[in-house]
C-alpha cells in the first residue's frame, strides 16, 4: 500500500472520525430511521467502524514511521518495514548514483509538499525510491549537489 503523504492519512483518520456523529446528527433530517435498529446493534457496529478507523491509522503510521531515508555526506541509506517481521535495508555511495529524480502527483502531494524520489544507482544495485518524501525538491537538490561534491571521493 502506497502512502502519498502523512497530513493526508491523518486528515483522512480525522474526517472518518467525524463521520458517526455527523451521521446520527443528521439522519433525522434524511428521512433515515436509527430508531428501527436495535440500540446495542449501533453501539457494535459504531465501536466495529472506529476499530477500523484506528486499524487504519495505526497501519499507516507504521508504514510511515518505519520506512526511513538517511542521507549522509559518505552515502545514502534506505530502511524499509514491509511489517512487522520483514525489514529491508540498502546503502549506496554518491559514486554510485547515475540519476536522481523526484514527482509530485496530485493536488495533496503539491498542497501538502510532498512527493517521491527515484535515486536510479549502477546496475548492480538496486534503485532507491523514498516514498511521500516531505519537501521532494529541496532533496533531490541535496542529493545531486552531494553527488556533484563527494562522487568521486567516496571510492
Amino acid at each position: 500500500m502506497k502512502v502519498y503523504c502523512w497530513k493526508v492519512w491523518i486528515n483522512w483518520t480525522i474526517l472518518l472520525f467525524f463521520f458517526p456523529p455527523l451521521f446520527f446528527a443528521t439522519a433525522p433530517y434524511a428521512n433515515i430511521t436509527i430508531s428501527a435498529v436495535p440500540a446495542g446493534l449501533t453501539v457494535s457496529l459504531t465501536a466495529f467502524y472506529y476499530l477500523i478507523v484506528v486499524g487504519y491509522a495505526f497501519s499507516n503510521f507504521i508504514s510511515w514511521f518505519y520506512n526511513i531515508g538517511i542521507i549522509t555526506q559518505k552515502r545514502i541509506m534506505d530502511l524499509d518495514s514491509t511489517n512487522i517481521l520483514s525489514h529491508n535495508s540498502a546503502t549506496a555511495n554518491y559514486n554510485e548514483i547515475v540519476d536522481v529524480k523526484f514527482t509530485q502527483r496530485g493536488f495533496f502531494q503539491s498542497f501538502f509538499n510532498c512527493g517521491d524520489i527515484h535515486i536510479q544507482t549502477e546496475a548492480v544495485h538496486a534503485n532507491f525510491e523514498f516514498l511521500a518524501a516531505p519537501k521532494p525538491t529541496e532533496v533531490s537538490d541535496i542529493i545531486s549537489d552531494l553527488r556533484a561534491t563527494f562522487g568521486h571521493a567516496t571510492k
